[in-house]
């Protein structure tokens, strides 16, 4: 098989990858849920040898199969800010899925700066996971249910994580 191309990966992605934020629920985290970026790109089982060929184009990254379907994805924020956003700067999204690019890129750059530990922090990073990928309609949650769950967090134990910040 032919080395993939840079174009090749951003065509590829353009049609079937994702960049979103995880909302994953933590009893223990000060705000009940914490935050994953990640960087993803999903095909048939059958088809898994094309995701190989981009884990091994980027370096770094797993595959996960289940019985129809075969996931690329990236969450290590070292290894999106390191391969997966330089990439995607230099070699352009042509669709809809660049929007969602750009709000990741920032969305990186505020984890990478601990504002997920503080109070406006985690806010900014609700409107920003909510304002991509179609405005969010398919998260399972609305996302008033994660800011209540901020609010109500300055109230109660905050100093779980000596990092948090009201």
């Amino acid at each position: 098989m032919k080395k993939i191309t840079s174009d090749y990966i951003v065509g590829f992605v353009d049609g079937e990858g994702c960049f979103t934020l995880h909302i994953i629920k933590k009893k223990q985290s000060a705000f009940g849920f914490y935050f994953t970026p990640s960087f993803s790109v999903s095909q048939n089982t059958n088809s898994v040898r094309v995701l190989q060929d981009i884990q091994q184009f980027f370096h770094c990254g797993f595959i996960r199969n289940d019985k129809k379907t075969s996931k690329y994805e990236v969450r290590d924020l070292k290894n999106l800010t390191t391969y997966i956003i330089p990439f995607f700067k230099k070699n352009k999204l042509r669709t809809m899925k660049n929007k969602d690019f750009q709000i990741f890129c920032e969305i990186c750059g505020l984890l990478n700066q601990k504002q997920h530990y503080t109070v406006s922090g985690a806010q900014k990073l609700l409107d920003l996971a909510f304002s991509m990928n179609q405005n969010g309609v398919n998260r399972r949650k609305e996302k008033t249910h994660y800011l209540e769950s901020i609010q109500e967090s300055k109230f109660t134990n905050l100093p779980i994580s000596n990092k948090v910040k009201v």
